[in-house]
Order: structure tokens, then sequence, then C-alpha cells
């Protein structure tokens, strides 16, 4: 967010001003901060500061003279040293004058009365982009009948072969192997410089052309409504190595399930993977497939690796090699349920491998749903284990674990975080607790930190 300086000097002058910044280009969004480092005298309010400001787009941008007709804008006051202007019409390119009016009743807290200054400025170019929601390469949604309209961004210059956007319907192969749609899609959602081949999954299903012209634009790529998974990927882009060939642009996985999945660690290579529902009150789900995908930084698809099919309490246990070697592997899973949906995880918890002297404890947490809404209640279970050499021994020595919501539900939490301190069942190393949402809990994602005490 850019920064405008409604200055109020350190050593106390009666000015508050914004002084001019002499550059080009200084903005590209459309919410200006107005900084008051004194913040406002008690009991003054942003309406009685709103109608003393005024910003103006010229109509002829090199003439200081020019016409300058007033533009619409909200003000708020996030934080007591800080204002924002949000200016709905507020366009690249373009010059704009921003205005203060005097006012001897507007105080800082200094008692430092208001004084009028003015700026022009220029707001930046749009840069170009060519791209979707930006997700961390899988996109997990709820299932539902209901085709998925994909949004799709376009402004500015395009990227030299990247003219279109597609999307695959990509199947769970009913016997897991490397030389699968499937395989390459989860080859795709890890980092490589060398790029997934744009020729992995034949003709796509779907294909959006990018606009001509370099005005931003919104467009939509129609994805199924039913329980599945879609790889969507901008082609194309140039690459000289490995080999030379045309590679995605981006890309991404849609997976919608109603399923998901929490991974323990322990010792001697095993993994113990809880799958439950996702929607409505958590229950486990019994034989539901767990199966790992062993991914390469330079390999175009990935490797089955071990599976296992979860019990009555949603729950089994599979064995992974030691990864003493694997710093440049990726594991994934794939979990499958009948009338659930594939559920894509894009990386799952490694085997403990290497001891190290500043490390003591090996944590996991397990929650019994990733979307919560306020009022609802999430149940919290954490597992604490002792490094001992190259094993992983239960955590006998510590009583209580910190959890660290960020940002809190409060806005108004000292920084900006809730922590709960829970007691640790020695027996098991673990600590379980239950946090209510509160009903006026905003949407946004949200983190949870586990900490010894």
């Amino acid at each position: 967010m850019p920064v405008l300086l409604l200055f109020i000097p350190a050593v106390p002058q009666p000015i508050v001003r914004i002084p001019e910044p002499n550059m080009v280009n200084c903005c590209r969004y459309r919410r200006l901060t107005l900084w008051l480092p004194h913040g406002l005298a008690s009991g003054t309010k942003v309406e009685s500061i709103k109608p003393l400001v005024k910003i103006c787009s010229l109509t002829s941008p090199l003439s200081d003279s020019s016409a300058c007709p007033d533009q619409q804008f909200n003000l708020t006051r996030p934080t007591e040293a800080t204002l924002v202007m949000e200016v709905p019409a507020l366009m690249p390119k373009q010059r704009y004058k921003v205005t203060v009016k005097a006012d001897e009743s507007v105080k800082d807290a200094f008692g430092l009365p208001l004084q009028a200054s003015a700026n022009m400025w220029w707001t930046e170019d749009l840069g170009g982009a060519y791209q979707g929601p930006n997700l961390n390469q899988v996109a997990l949604l709820e299932t539902d009948n209901d085709p998925l309209a994909w949004p799709w961004v376009s402004r500015g210059s395009a990227e030299a072969g990247v003219t279109k956007v597609q999307a695959w319907d990509i199947a769970v192969p009913a016997k897991a192997g490397s030389n699968s749609d499937l395989g390459r899609a989860l080859a795709g959602t890890t980092y490589s410089y060398a790029g997934i081949p744009s020729s992995s999954f034949g003709t796509a299903d779907r294909t959006l052309d990018r606009p001509a012209g370099t005005w931003p634009t919104l467009q939509t790529l129609s994805l199924p409504g039913k329980a599945g998974l879609s790889f969507v990927g901008s082609c194309c882009r140039k690459m000289t190595w490995p080999t030379t060939r045309d590679v995605f642009a981006s890309n991404l996985l849609v997976a919608r399930s109603n399923l998901q999945a929490a991974f323990v660690q322990q010792a001697d290579g095993k993994l113990t993977a809880w799958v439950t529902t996702a929607q409505g009150e958590s229950k486990p789900v019994a034989g539901a497939t767990v199966q790992v995908y062993l991914s390469s930084y330079n390999q175009d698809s990935a490797s089955a690796g071990p599976s296992c099919i979860t019990a009555s309490d949603g729950t089994c246990t599979l064995t992974l090699a030691d990864n003493s070697d694997s710093g440049n592997q990726v594991k994934s899973a794939v979990v499958t349920a009948a009338g659930q949906g594939p559920l894509v995880v894009p990386s799952v918890t490694s085997v403990y491998g290497r001891s190290s002297a500043d490390v003591k404890y090996s944590g996991a947490l397990v929650l019994d749903r990733q979307v919560v809404k306020p009022g609802d209640d999430l149940h919290v279970t954490a597992y604490f284990q002792r490094q001992s050499g190259t094993k992983l021994e239960v955590a006998k020595d510590i009583t209580q674990a910190i959890l660290q919501i960020n940002p809190s539900f409060d806005p108004s939490a000292p920084g900006g975080s809730t922590r709960i301190t829970v007691p640790i069942d020695t027996t098991y190393g673990s600590a379980h607790a239950v946090i209510p949402i509160p009903p006026t809990a905003t949407a946004a994602s949200y983190s949870l930190n586990l900490y010894t005490v």
C-alpha cells in the first residue's frame, strides 16, 4: 500500500502537511495511506477530517493549471497513526492532486492544528499479468453440483508465447503409477525450473484465449461442478533446460473433495494418516486409500510410493524410506474414498532422518477440519516427541504447550495474536484443545502454531 505523508514534525510546530515527493509513478493502488505520526487529539473524529481533504484528477496531466474534477473517496482510520483514503476511480498513468484545507479545530495529540497543503503525483502504469488465484499450487474446495467459474486476470503486455489458459480433468487411476495424468499433475505442483511440458495431458478439455488488449480484463474458465481434480495451466513458456521444450508458464491443481487428512510422524520411518470428513461434523472415514507419490526436481511425473487403507477410526500407517538422501524429493499424497472426491495433500510430513543438537522436540498439530465458520468449535490435538539420536520418543519432560492463533479473532489482542496454554498428557505426549470460533470472526486465512513452554 503506498504511503502519502500527512506529516506532523517530531519537533512540535503548528503544521500538518503532505510534502512534495518530487517523484513520478508513486502509486499503484486505490488505497492511499496518510501518516499521522503523532496521532490525533482525543475526541477528533475522522468525520471531521474528511471534508477538509480532497483528491482530483487533472484533465490535462502535463499542465499544473488544468481543470481537476474531484474524485469520490472513503476515509478510515485503521490505526492510531494512519488514515486510509480509498479512491474507487483511481486509474493508472494519471496525474492526481491531493489538497488539505487548514482548520484550527482539528488537532493532533500535541495540540497542533491542521494546516493547508497540496501535492500532485502520477499513478504507476499497470505491470503485465496473466494469472489466476495464487494458492500455492493446490486449491482445495468442497464439492457441490455447480460448475466452478475459475477467475483469470489479464492486463498489460503479454509474456511472449503465453496466450491462453487451459484445463484438463484428471482421473485417479485404479492402480497408482508414474505413467499417468495424475502423476504428471502432481509433478506440476512442485517448484521446478525445468517446468512441466505443455504437451503432458494431450488435448485440453477447456481453453480460454488471452484478450488482445492491454486493459485489465477478468475472464472465467469453467471447471466441473462434480467432485474430482482439474489441472489448470497457462501456456506456453519456452525452456532450454534440460531440453528445449514448451512448458506451462503457471499451473495449479484444483481438487474438489469432502475429505481432509492429517499426518503424524513416528519413529522408524512410520507415518500415520488420519482421514476425516470436512463438511459438518467431522467424522472418521473408513476404507479410504492413502497413496503417497514421490516427486523429484527434474522429473516430469511423480512416482507411486507406499499406500495404506484406513480402519474404522480413519487411520492407517505406512512406512517411508529413510529421507537422508531425499533433499530434492517431495512426498505428496492422494486420498480417495467412495463418494467423497479425491483429496490432494501437496506435501506430507517426512520421516525424521538426522539429529540436531539444537532441536530437541518434534511436534505435530491435527485439526478436525481445515475450514471453519463463526460459531464452530475447532478441535485440536497436538503431539510432542523427543528426538533421541535417530529415533523419536514420547516427550515426558514437558507438561504444557502454547497454541497461537494468528491473526487473533479479536483485533484488539496484544501483538495481533491469541495464545492458549494447554496441558500435555505425558503418557502419550499429547494435548487437546477446543477453540471456539466467535460469531464476530471475519473470513480470512488463519494460522495455528504450536510452541513448548
